[in-house]
């Protein structure tokens, strides 16, 4: 029988390989008078509004993001998800998402809240929507970066191994040297 595995694990990597993400943010999450998260309707198409407004198909686009709570001289990642079955729109400004940020906010009262977005990118360079493993691979991997900033992270502790590529994923955390990449950076303490 023949040894398929090499095979199925170089393609693997050429696909992951080829895939491109970019950094953007940081968004500002809006507070309501009583310090917890405005979840209204307009405070989240205000939010929505500013995602649209930064690049063009983002808000429908998939990727990774990271929640984060910012004082006078850090900030410190809470939260790291993906929008992989659905839209940065649908998953970061979710109701699940927004109790996950409250628990934090709760931990870290009278700070400001924000979201990076690590989206995924097509062969034009545009933000890019569908599904795929590398997702995966990159939230994984930001988990790993964040839990050594913040051991306090809300994310389960149950962490896959990470596959190999994952380096070639986060290459936009170094590479190009961003203003938004630059900010992500410090929320990770890179």
């Amino acid at each position: 029988m023949p040894d398929t595995t090499r095979k199925r694990t170089r393609h693997r990597r050429a696909i992951w390989a080829g895939t491109a993400f970019a950094v953007f943010g940081p968004f500002e999450l809006p507070l309501a008078a009583d310090g917890g998260f405005d979840a209204t309707p307009a405070a989240r198409r205000r939010v929505l509004a500013d995602i649209a407004g930064r690049e063009d198909g983002l808000a429908a686009a998939c990727g990774c993001f990271v929640f984060s709570l910012r004082g006078r001289a850090a900030a410190l990642p809470w939260y790291v998800g993906r929008a992989d079955g659905g839209s940065f729109a649908e998953v970061c400004l979710s109701d699940a998402c927004l109790r996950i940020y409250a628990q934090a906010q709760a931990c870290m009262p009278c700070l400001d809240a924000h979201l990076h977005l690590l989206g995924r990118l097509d062969c034009g360079g545009l933000p890019a929507s569908g599904t795929g493993a590398e997702i995966a691979c990159v939230e994984q991997a930001l988990i790993r970066l964040a839990r050594a900033r913040n051991p306090a992270l809300l994310n389960a502790d149950g962490e896959a191994p990470l596959p190999a590529p994952a380096a070639t994923l986060l290459r936009p955390l170094y590479a190009p040297r961003t203003i938004d990449a630059r900010a992500l950076r410090a929320v990770l303490g890179l």
